[in-house]
């Protein structure tokens, strides 16, 4: 005659960082991979005054996983440089590191790019690049 209990389980999805937008990479002539993205943020995301969103976050760190198949090949942390305006986060993929983790430069490689939040790694953006 009462309401039943319904199971639930708080996994702290929503105070996790979202996943980052934008996903590009340049080459260099050395062979390495620079990867640039666009952070997302939970609050204030509103692009009213042409700056960026605030970070939402206690600091700006983002891990990226490199994939050889269903493999992490490579875990890069990329911090930001932080102070003045912010500048588009990146982080660059070495052709030395490439060769060892494929035994050779890559043409594309596929990563999964995360914020790193209070509460450990948020939302993951999946591309080839």
């Amino acid at each position: 005659s009462g309401i039943p209990a319904i199971g639930f389980r708080y996994t702290g999805a929503d105070v996790t960082p979202l996943a980052p937008v934008n996903v590009e990479a340049s080459r260099g002539s050395e062979g390495s991979i620079t990867l640039t993205w666009d952070r997302v943020s939970r609050t204030g995301g509103d692009f009213i005054d042409g700056q960026d969103v605030p970070l939402a976050e206690e600091g700006e760190i983002y891990e990226i996983d490199v994939y050889d198949g269903v493999t992490v090949a490579r875990t890069i942390r990329a911090l930001s440089a932080g102070g003045g305006p912010v500048s588009k986060p990146r982080v660059t993929y070495t052709a030395d590191e490439q060769i060892t983790d494929f035994g050779s430069v890559q043409g594309s490689i596929h990563v999964k790019i995360s914020q790193v939040g209070r509460v450990g790694r948020g939302h993951e953006r999946e591309a080839t690049v």
